[in-house]
């Protein structure tokens, strides 16, 4: 593709996608890791982060803890 003025063949339209869903992940992992080390660093951030956000019900976090051990994870 680059420096061609040919047509687009679906490989590179492929490594572009690659290149896109990568540099999302890129973003979302730094954002994720940003926001946790903020909770890890700052303990009455926890409070207020669990006050301001929709966390789920016990029950459903319970029945996720049990298929993942029951899946072995």
């Amino acid at each position: 593709m680059k420096g061609s003025a040919g047509p687009i063949i679906k490989g590179d339209i492929m490594i572009e996608d690659i290149n896109i869903l990568g540099a999302g992940a890129d973003v979302t992992s730094i954002a994720v890791l940003t926001c946790l080390s903020d909770l890890v660093m700052n303990p009455g951030s926890v409070q207020s982060f669990r006050k301001r956000s929709v966390m789920p019900t016990t029950s459903f976090a319970l029945a996720a803890e049990q298929y993942l051990l029951h899946r072995g994870c």
